[in-house]
C-alpha cells in the first residue's frame, strides 16, 4: 500500500488513466485495512476523495455518503489529518449539491491543511461561478504557501492551472473582455505539456 500511495498518488496519475489509478487506490485502501494499517489506508482515502469529487464524475450524493463514513472512521481510529481534510471536502460537496455558496473558514485550519483548504475552495468556487474569488485563492496559494507556480508536473498544480484557467475565461466573459488574460499563455502551455503525458486525463 505504501508503494501504491507514492506511485499512483504522484507519478502514475500523470500517465495512466485516472480511473485505473482510482482502482489501485481502492485496492491499496482495502489491503491496508486488512493489514490493520489504518494510516496508509487513510492516505489512499484522501486521494480517492479529491478524485471522486473533481475527476471521476461520481455521483455527489454517493460521495457524500462515503465521506460521512470516512469521517466516522477517522474519528474512531484517531486519524486527525483524514478527519480534517474530509471535513473540508465534505463542505465542498454539500455546496456543490445545493448549488449555493456557504464556505466558512475555520481559523484553526493552518499549516499543511491550507493546501487542502485552497484546493477544495477553488474547485467549489469555479463550479459555482465565483471567478473573482478563485483568483484571490490562487494568489493566496502562490504567495502564502510558496508553490511559486513552479511548473512542476504535480497533479495538484494541474488542478490549480486548470481551475484558474477556467475562472480566468469566465471573468473575461462576465466583463465582456475581447482579449484573454496575459497569464493564459502560461496556463495553456502547462496544460499542453500534461496533455502530452496523458491525453485521456488532461486533453
Amino acid at each position: 500500500p505504501v508503494v501504491y500511495a507514492f506511485y499512483y498518488g504522484h507519478i502514475g496519475i500523470l500517465f495512466e488513466p485516472i480511473q485505473a489509478c482510482v482502482d489501485q487506490h481502492i485496492k491499496a485502501y482495502q489491503l491496508g485495512m486488512q493489514l490493520g494499517n489504518t494510516s496508509i489506508s487513510a492516505i489512499h482515502k484522501q486521494y480517492l476523495i479529491i478524485r471522486d469529487i473533481y475527476a471521476t464524475g461520481k455521483n455527489l450524493q454517493d460521495v457524500k455518503e462515503e465521506m460521512e463514513f470516512d469521517m466516522m472512521m477517522a474519528k474512531h481510529h484517531g486519524l486527525k489529518i483524514l478527519g480534517m481534510k474530509s471535513q473540508l471536502h465534505y463542505e465542498a460537496v454539500l455546496n456543490l449539491i445545493d448549488g449555493e455558496l456557504n464556505l466558512p473558514r475555520d481559523p484553526n485550519r493552518v499549516g499543511i491543511y491550507d493546501g487542502a483548504y485552497i484546493l477544495s475552495r477553488m474547485g467549489t468556487l469555479t463550479y459555482l461561478g465565483y471567478f473573482e474569488r478563485v483568483k484571490h485563492l490562487v494568489d493566496e496559494w502562490e504567495f502564502k504557501i510558496s508553490t511559486k507556480w513552479d511548473n512542476s508536473l504535480r497533479l495538484r498544480n494541474v488542478y490549480i492551472y486548470f481551475l484558474y484557467g477556467i475562472a480566468s475565461i469566465g471573468l473575461c466573459r462576465k466583463r465582456n473582455m475581447k482579449r484573454l488574460p496575459g497569464n493564459m499563455k502560461k496556463i495553456l502551455k502547462f496544460m499542453d505539456t500534461v496533455a502530452g503525458l496523458s491525453q485521456w486525463n488532461f486533453l
